[in-house]
Parts: C-alpha cells; structure tokens; sequence
C-alpha cells in the first residue's frame, strides 16, 4: 500500500487526510496499515485527490503487478462506474469493450 507515500510526498498530516476524506484519523492509520479494506468511494476520493489511479495507491512499480491478484469484484465494480472513462481510450479494441462489459455485469449480477 502506498497511501503513506502518497500523503507523505504531498506534505500532509494523517489528520489532514482524514478530515479531506471525512473519516476519523484512526481510520487512516489502519488505511495505510493495510488492517481494513478502504471502501471503493474512500479509493476513488483518494485517487482523484493524489491525482492517480486506484493501481497507483497500492502498487509501487505497475510493471510486475499481476491483476490477478485484486479481487475480481473491485475490477468489475471500478469498470462498471468508470464505464465512460474505460472506453474512451483507443486502447481498447470493440471486442475487448465487449468482453469486458459482459465479464462486469456478470460479476455484478453474481454480487446479488
């Protein structure tokens, strides 16, 4: 987890953090420990505040990250909200669209 870092390198309190993400500072602590699982809405403020991506809060060096190892449901819930964003990059291809969009909503349907 690189939380720490990130608050680190932008000069801030653990205190500032949690009142910028409105939880308690006792929440932070056990964000950067590793202890609890931070609620998709708390990753996505974060990761707009820092000015990176979800991947970038926890992994230092993207290049040896295997997406396996994230809980398929973060991937599909992340896909599903950011939806718009996903697609707009030519990176993808129409059958990769495809595919994904199938793959969220089947895992979305399973969450129920």
């Amino acid at each position: 987890m690189r939380l720490k870092e990130l608050r680190k390198n932008k000069g801030e309190t653990q205190s500032e953090l949690a009142d910028i993400l409105k939880v308690s500072l006792r929440t932070i602590q056990n964000y950067e420990k590793g202890s609890v699982t931070i609620p998709n809405e708390k990753l996505k403020q974060i990761s707009l505040h820092y000015n990176v991506t979800f991947s970038d809060i926890f992994i230092e060096n993207n290049d040896n990250f295997d997406l396996k190892q994230i809980d398929r449901r973060l991937i599909s819930s992340f896909i599903t909200k950011n939806w718009d964003y996903m697609i707009e990059d030519d990176l993808f291809n129409a059958n990769f669209k495809a595919k994904a969009g199938e793959w969220a909503i089947s895992i979305k349907k399973n969450q129920n």
